[in-house]
């Protein structure tokens, strides 16, 4: 009973072993039961406790440990339920995982004519549309009836010439078509369009549009008098007109007309009207 007393004074600790794992693990823990103030609640003093003897003692030691053994073997009994689930879960992706690996079967190639490319790249490099909005650009083009002979003429060495007006007002200023040498952006082929001399400009910037213009038709009408003067030494009879005006936009040509006159001549053919070559497509 000397164990008792020391019990009910401080704390009574049981050590055993007890194995670890269904799988057979060689790993031991030692499982502490602790049994604070030794029972002394259910009876009155440590006299009535010693009376007890020691089955009392040996009872209640035996129910800490069942109760203990029994919620350990739950605790063991939900993992094994856990993995039985995440297991089945496994299962079933791996199932889902070998019916995507199963053939699809690939749609039929889309048959697209060569004509309706040559279409679609004609409207995509050719688009009216601004790069900054949807405002229409401000078009117009020159037709080039001269030659693709007079394409480097009218360029000018190294670019010379086009980039110049480009310089001056912000304006695209290209020769495209048919014999330019210029590659399409989208097709990387000429445009299947007539030879020209193609402005363009963003809506924004009108001003330098209508100087472009100007420009580009003082820059024709000077290789225009090379083009007559190679005809007439060579016995061929030139091309008449050797260009033309071409405006799809209405509005466009609309504000060119305010400025250049109806038939865009005021500045083509300064001086001199009527002999000049050139007219215009309304």
């Amino acid at each position: 009973m000397q164990l008792l007393r020391e019990a009910h004074k401080s704390s009574f600790r049981l050590t055993f072993p007890r194995l670890r794992g269904w799988a057979g693990s060689a790993n031991r823990v030692w499982t502490c039961l602790h049994l604070e103030t030794f029972p002394g609640d259910d009876y009155e003093d440590l006299d009535e406790l010693e009376s007890a003897s020691s089955p009392v003692f040996a009872r209640l030691v035996l129910q800490q440990l069942l109760q203990l053994l029994h919620n350990a073997f739950q605790s063991d009994m939900a993992a094994m339920e856990n993995g039985r689930k995440m297991g089945q879960e496994i299962l079933k992706l791996l199932q889902q995982a070998e019916d995507l690996d199963e053939p699809l079967e690939e749609p039929a190639p889309l048959k697209v004519s060569r004509t309706s490319r040559r279409k679609t790249r004609h409207r995509d490099d050719f688009t009216d549309t601004s790069s900054r909005g949807g405002n229409p650009r401000l078009c117009c083009n020159f037709i080039l009836a001269m030659g693709r002979e007079y394409v480097p003429t009218i360029i000018g060495r190294g670019g010379a010439n086009t980039k110049s007006i480009h310089e001056e007002t912000g304006c695209k200023v290209r020769v495209r078509g048919r014999g330019s040498g210029h590659l399409e952006q989208q097709s990387n082929e000429e445009a299947p369009t007539n030879l020209m001399l193609a402005v363009t400009a963003e809506p924004g910037n009108k001003e330098g549009f209508i100087q472009a213009v100007a420009k580009s038709l003082l820059l024709l009408w000077n290789v225009d008098e090379r083009y007559q003067q190679d005809c007439r030494r060579c016995g061929v009879r030139p091309s008449s007109p050797s260009f033309y005006i071409s405006v799809e936009n209405e509005d466009v040509k609309m504000e060119l007309a305010e400025v250049f006159g109806k038939e865009f001549t005021t500045l083509i053919a300064p001086g001199s009207l009527a002999t000049r070559s050139c007219r215009t497509k309304v």
